[in-house]
């Protein structure tokens, strides 16, 4: 699994718009399909799908990179989620890429809902 995902996430980082695309929906469908099972690897992909989602030049790469942000959010664990995604909005500069770490942490906050109230990582994410 491990060889599996650098491999993909190389290929979604290629110039070639066409194998990258293809690269983050199989992403995309990994993480719809293995769930939590893809969680080992949410850091390598999450800086993959917020270089992806952050290039404007494509547009459809970037609403690829948007779906595998969502299905990541929705198939995860939340606050595995929550902490990979500040450790990247921490690290980055680049308003896009925040921008893109801002929509994933809205779509966690409704894929918790009014369970928000009983998230332990509550206040990381209201902060």
């Amino acid at each position: 699994m491990t060889t599996l995902i650098k491999q993909l996430t190389k290929l979604a980082d290629s110039l070639r718009s066409s194998v990258s695309r293809i690269a983050l929906i199989t992403l995309s469908d990994m993480f719809c399909y293995l769930k939590r099972c893809m969680e080992a690897f949410l850091d390598p992909i999450i800086k993959v799908l917020l270089k992806r989602g952050a290039d404007t030049s494509n547009q459809f790469i970037l609403e690829e990179a948007d779906r595998a942000l969502q299905s990541m959010t929705e198939s995860c664990q939340e606050s595995k989620v929550l902490s990979v995604l500040l450790m990247q909005q921490v690290n980055s500069r680049a308003s896009p890429y925040r921008l893109r770490i801002c929509r994933s942490l809205e779509q966690l906050t409704v894929c918790l809902g009014n369970n928000i109230l009983f998230f332990k990582d509550a206040d990381k994410l209201i902060c």
